[in-house]
Formats: structure tokens, C-alpha cells, sequence
């Protein structure tokens, strides 16, 4: 294992580096731009209505799904994804896109 793969592959759901480096990345440019617009929401609550909270609630749900986030699940909420399993996305897959 070396530094780039040893997070990738630490998880029950294991990914090659290309596959994180996509969803990371895709994620997290997503949410960056959602807190932007959220920005511009709270200075203009009748533009955007909804639309950060609804990106983190995406967000959230794809990585539940990921089966990749058990301890922080755990430590978080005090209980796993069992709770949370098979949550719809809204284009009704239970999958991250």
C-alpha cells in the first residue's frame, strides 16, 4: 500500500484512486459551490430556496450509500448505515452517480 491507495482502500467498500479521486473530488466541488450559493441565499433569502440544503442531503445520502462510512456513522449518530440503508436518490437508484 502507499499514501495515495491506503485511504481509498481502507474501507468495507474499497476504491482504486481514479475512482476516489472522481467522487471526492465531483463531492466536494459540489458542495463548495452549493455553500456559495448559500451565500448569496442569505443575503437574498428569495433566490435559491432550499437548494444548499437539498445538495448537502444528496451529499450525505451518496456517501451512506457508498458503504464506505461506518466509523463516522457510528461515532456521529451512535448507530451505522442500517438505519440509513438503500436511501433513494432522486433519480430512484439506491447507488452513488
Amino acid at each position: 500500500m502507499s499514501i495515495w491507495t491506503d485511504h481509498p482502500r481502507s474501507t468495507d467498500n474499497p476504491q482504486g484512486y481514479w475512482t476516489h479521486l472522481i467522487f471526492a473530488g465531483r463531492n466536494s466541488l459540489i458542495i463548495i459551490l452549493a455553500g456559495m450559493v448559500g451565500l448569496i441565499h442569505a443575503a437574498f433569502p428569495f433566490l435559491f430556496p432550499f437548494y444548499t440544503s437539498t445538495v448537502i442531503i444528496r451529499s450525505f445520502k451518496k456517501l451512506v450509500n457508498s458503504k464506505r462510512h461506518e466509523p463516522e456513522l457510528s461515532r456521529e449518530f451512535g448507530f451505522g448505515s442500517f438505519l440509513f440503508t438503500a436511501l433513494p436518490l432522486s433519480n430512484g437508484s439506491t447507488r452513488p452517480r
